[in-house]
């Protein structure tokens, strides 16, 4: 339900900066770690990967402050004209968007602007629900409404796969199913639902790229492709191992300074900080991020308004998922996604899409006891 006033409940003692501070401590370690990996080793240069990254970081600040002043309500009640343009602008990926590597589809050129439209559909997605979810309340309950939840995650999800980006469309079933536990759901129809998906997996199986089953076989065997599809599981777990105890010091890591570590400044970029930082390091960083979820959750938990608990189950999910899959790419438990390290690694639409998640959370946090 919107709010006709939407400073009505703003109360700044409850700002969390705490939250805030910590968000911003990793994104910084990131900016250093994103400088380091674009060094070229031998030679003065370093490619701006870091400046760009910076000015995305002030331009995701700003929309941070400014969701800041708007009730989270407004955003729930205007999420059904965010759903359906995020299904358009995938759309428009599929039918004009621009071609990289491997014949993908992700990206979109918008007033000379390159948008990746499945990382700003993963917030439509979790704001699409939590409408869903409180309008049908304990009829969550019911199989088909569980199923209605599911296919809010699922149109999105197909869409990009087709593109295909399969690391942005799994993590949305985990996502969806965070949602609707948190809803209330029968965990049956979620047993079920997995059951489901197992007995699928061969169709998914066949319907795969030839390089994305090549990246799911060698998770299993690297070795049998070591300049190949391998390569960059290998060199991760180099990178990874080599780092030790206190690490070999910023900017002395030599898997990313050979150039021999790929994707460094994004998918891999734990691994160069591994690397360079060594194992208290990413302790540390570990403990950041658990910080984060862990305040993120609690802010659900002492929110008094049903929706405002959704939405923040739902950003923490996206977040905390997306975190696991990367750091468990990069040491060999995970299959080769190309998920990204939130707050962390390389990417103008990503850093905004997980600043937006933090937005919400600190907009929540600031009217939960006002419900």
């Amino acid at each position: 339900m919107m709010r006709s006033d939407p400073m009505r409940h703003l109360s700044l003692r409850e700002f969390d900066l705490p939250l805030l501070l910590v968000v911003l401590t990793i994104t910084l370690l990131g900016i250093t770690t994103i400088y380091s990996a674009s060094r070229q080793s031998g030679l003065d240069a370093v490619k701006p990967y870091y400046l760009k990254q910076i000015l995305w970081l002030m331009i995701a600040i700003v929309a941070m402050a400014a969701l800041l002043l708007i009730d989270y309500h407004l955003f729930l009640a205007f999420s059904p004209v965010a759903y359906g343009g995020v299904v358009l602008l995938l759309i428009a990926v599929l039918l004009a968007g621009r071609t990289g590597r491997l014949g993908a589809r992700r990206w979109i050129e918008i007033a000379g602007i390159g948008i990746q439209p499945s990382e700003l559909a993963k917030i439509a997605v979790v704001l699409m629900m939590a409408r869903y979810i409180d309008a049908v309340r304990a009829r969550i309950r019911r199989f088909h409404f569980f199923i209605l939840g599911l296919a809010i995650a699922g149109v999105v999800a197909v869409l990009i796969v087709v593109e295909p980006h399969l690391g942005n469309a799994a993590i949305l079933a985990p996502l969806a199913i965070a949602m609707l536990y948190a809803g209330g759901c029968n965990r049956k129809h979620i047993v079920v639902m997995a059951i489901v998906g197992l007995a699928l997996s061969p169709v998914l199986w066949h319907n795969l790229t030839g390089y994305q089953k090549g990246r799911l076989l060698v998770f299993l065997h690297p070795e049998s492709d070591p300049l190949g599809k391998g390569y960059q599981v290998i060199q991760s777990e180099i990178a990874v191992g080599s780092g030790g105890i206190v690490g070999k010091g910023w900017c002395e890591g030599t898997q990313s300074g050979l150039s021999f570590l790929p994707e460094q400044h994004t998918d891999f970029i734990f691994s160069v900080f591994a690397e360079e930082r060594g194992f208290l390091g990413v302790l540390v960083l570990l403990l950041l991020y658990g910080f984060f979820i862990i305040r993120g959750l609690r802010i659900a938990a002492e929110s008094k308004d049903f929706c405002g608990a959704l939405l923040c189950v739902g950003m923490v999910s996206l977040v905390g998922m997306q975190v696991i899959a990367n750091i468990a790419m990069a040491i060999r438990l995970m299959p080769v996604t190309g998920l990204p390290l939130p707050f962390f690694s390389y990417g103008g639409s990503f850093l905004l899409t997980t600043m937006v998640a933090v937005g919400v959370l600190l907009n929540v946090r600031l009217r939960c006891r006002t419900f």
